[in-house]
């Protein structure tokens, strides 16, 4: 909650929920991180959204960004510091104070702050008139209107901000799925502070509705997002920088993540905060409109970190046989952190863990399995990368669009191999396979001699696969709506 006891008396400049609970989120190109590009964009979106009308001058407007680790902006770990510039310019000319800043984990220091601003190139932000937050203090807050955060640490220059600006990055994440406007208000938390909130809030779930907490105490005033380069693979820090070349603007940061989470081909029931949202009546059930304007540009091969568990999302509402199929599905289903070959030992990961469930031994990093809570603090922040998010065997079988394709592709080969060339004898062996025609056993290339046209539907589930059909049963079943 941002409150400043200032000459502006008590004018409130923070627009209230109700008034943003309409506002669609917007969207702009942005090819590269050219200023002339970026500046463009920025107006485009922010226009969309409202404007700046409500920046009066005198404000002191906190912007905070995405400043997760110390990376260079190429690596698209970070909220890109032209865009910051940008955005720090335009809020100067009408007028207003500008401080850009976030809370990383780990110590919340001025020497560890300097180096990460050196190294994300905020630099230009200074430039731009804007200032890089130096007081490094936390205060206790009261919330009484939290679901599981009514009293905790918060970033003291945030306090002394009349509104607060939400500029985060897309990116992939091992925990929550991926990382937009909603997850980026984890930073309001100081950076020590942050291993204790993940222990005491383990469940994906119950973590999920912490960040909706702090959504709902720091009320944005606007929320952006950069997708002009996103991360995918193993973020949100070790991750893969991909070109999408988007610039996102929302008032609600839930909707934009709804957007996110449509661009990136990702369902929703796989974002735990999007489903807390709904499940706090945050969030509408269904938003066509939204789907609508990512359809054009959705990713179709998004390479995430992990699966997620929220695919079996506990609700108040479950009951009897839903509620007890939901947390069986949820054990078989969740993710854990893995140690990879690419260890150094460095220990980083045992300094960082919440749960002290990992120790170095022969210089290599081992988790003791009974004390991990999956909270994937080693992997966000391992220097090398070699802490990667294990997807459990289950999951594996029957998980995402990608693993989908790469093992239907391979059944298809397997059985186009066993396929005579000999055009008599085909028919009945496409048959004898539940294939429909010969062109579905090359999933979408011809077959030699063939004539048939390419594949224009995806293999279904149980018309082409051995695969048993209990794992998708079991999520039909549990999603069905309870009898009144």
């Amino acid at each position: 909650m941002v409150k400043r006891d200032s000459d502006m008396g008590e004018e409130k400049v923070r627009q209230a929920v109700s008034d943003s609970a309409d506002a669609l989120p917007a969207l702009a190109a942005c090819r590269d991180y050219a200023p002339e590009n970026v500046r463009r964009a920025l107006e485009t979106v922010i226009e969309a959204s409202g404007g700046l009308d409500w920046v009066k001058s005198g404000m002191r407007i906190g912007i905070k960004l995405n400043l997760c680790a110390a990376k260079k902006p190429e690596e698209a770990a970070t909220t890109h510091p032209v865009l910051a510039a940008e955005l720090t310019r335009m809020l100067r000319a009408r007028g207003a104070e500008v401080v850009l800043g976030d809370s990383p984990g780990g110590p919340f220091v001025a020497p560890l702050m300097h180096r990460l601003y050196d190294t994300t190139g905020l630099g230009l932000c200074r430039e731009a008139g804007g200032e890089l937050n130096e007081d490094f203090g936390y205060s206790e807050v009261e919330f009484p209107e939290g679901k599981t955060l009514r009293r905790f640490a918060y970033v003291d220059w945030l306090r002394s901000c009349d509104a607060v600006i939400n500029f985060s990055k897309l990116k992939s994440h091992g925990m929550m799925g991926m990382t937009a406007a909603v997850k980026n208000l984890y930073g309001v938390i100081p950076g020590t502070y942050k291993s204790e909130y993940h222990f005491r809030h383990e469940d994906p779930m119950r973590f999920a509705d912490m960040l909706v907490d702090l959504n709902e105490y720091v009320k944005p005033r606007l929320c952006l997002c950069d997708a002009v380069e996103i991360m995918e693979g193993n973020g949100p820090t070790m991750g893969t920088p991909r070109p999408f070349g988007l610039v996102l603007a929302c008032r609600d940061p839930y909707r934009l993540d709804r957007l996110c989470a449509a661009l990136l081909g990702i369902r929703e029931r796989e974002i735990p905060y999007l489903e807390a949202a709904k499940q706090r009546g945050l969030l509408k059930a269904e938003e066509p409109e939204i789907g609508a304007m990512a359809a054009p540009y959705a990713l179709k091969d998004f390479r995430r970190s992990g699966a997620t568990a929220s695919w079996f999302a506990r609700s108040e509402d479950d009951r009897g046989l839903r509620k007890l199929m939901k947390q069986g599905m949820y054990v078989i289903f969740r993710s854990r952190p893995a140690v990879s070959r690419e260890c150094i030992g460095c220990g980083k990961c045992a300094r960082d863990c919440p749960a002290s469930a990992i120790r170095i031994r022969d210089g290599r990093a081992m988790i003791e399995r009974k004390k991990c809570i999956r909270c994937f603090c080693c992997q966000e922040f391992c220097p090398t990368g070699a802490m990667k998010v294990q997807r459990s065997f289950v999951a594996k079988l029957t998980g995402d669009k990608e693993t989908k394709t790469r093992r239907h592709r391979l059944l298809a080969k397997v059985r186009r191999r066993r396929l005579s060339r000999d055009p008599e004898k085909r028919p009945q062996q496409v048959s004898a396979q539940a294939f429909s025609s010969s062109a579905e056993t090359s999933a979408g290339k011809r077959l030699p001699g063939s004539t048939s046209a390419p594949l224009s539907r995806a293999m279904r589930w149980g018309a082409s696969s051995p695969m048993p059909l209990v794992p998708e049963v079991a999520k039909r079943t549990i999603f069905l709506p309870l009898k009144s």
